[in-house]
């Protein structure tokens, strides 16, 4: 019994070696998970420490010295702040995400017509805009992995490591097999 038989897999007439892989562009990711890390406590430090300024979170401690601490050391540390600027920071993040996804997709075919998605498959073209969604994503999601070194400890801890790598995993496969337009 073949499993990977192409019969099963892919339509009729089509062969393994026919489908157009992008492997090779999923090294950006791992390239863009430290800038997207370093981003991040750039953007906890200067947008959320302010933030929690604002509403009065900090008390009488001072702005200036918090932001210093937060970003020579104290995104490491477990603390209930801590754990608010990694909610916040991600909360902001997924907001990005879904009004980029939302404006990438807004123009194309397959978001209004599901069998669009099918139409030509496997030899679909990946325009930039859509090849930037997904090293985006993933990439995220390699932060999220090599970030939870310093993350506040969650009881979920080990399941949210598997939930990051199966991500990966499925946006990486989707993305090697030119399952683009149905993964979107």
């Amino acid at each position: 019994m073949d499993v990977w038989r192409a019969d099963r897999w892919l339509p009729r007439g089509i062969e393994w070696h026919q489908i157009p892989t992008n492997f090779y562009d999923l090294v950006f990711p791992l390239y863009f998970a430290l800038p997207l890390i370093l981003f991040r406590i750039f953007f906890e430090s200067f947008v959320g420490v302010p933030l929690g300024f604002a509403l009065g979170y900090y008390g009488n401690s001072s702005l200036i010295p918090t932001i210093f601490n937060h970003l020579t050391g104290g995104f490491a540390r477990q603390t209930r702040s801590k754990r608010i600027l990694e909610c916040f920071w991600r909360f902001s993040y997924y907001t990005f995400a879904f009004i980029y996804g939302c404006v990438v997709l807004w123009n194309k075919s397959w978001l209004w017509d599901v069998k669009q998605c099918w139409i030509g498959y496997p030899f679909h073209p990946i325009d930039d805009s859509v090849w930037w969604y997904y090293m985006i994503e993933t990439s995220f999601y390699y932060s999220l992995l090599f970030g939870s070194i310093f993350d506040v400890k969650r009881s979920d801890f080990w399941q949210m490591i598997i939930h990051h790598v199966v991500t990966i995993g499925l946006l990486s496969t989707s993305f090697t097999i030119n399952f683009v337009r149905s993964a979107s």
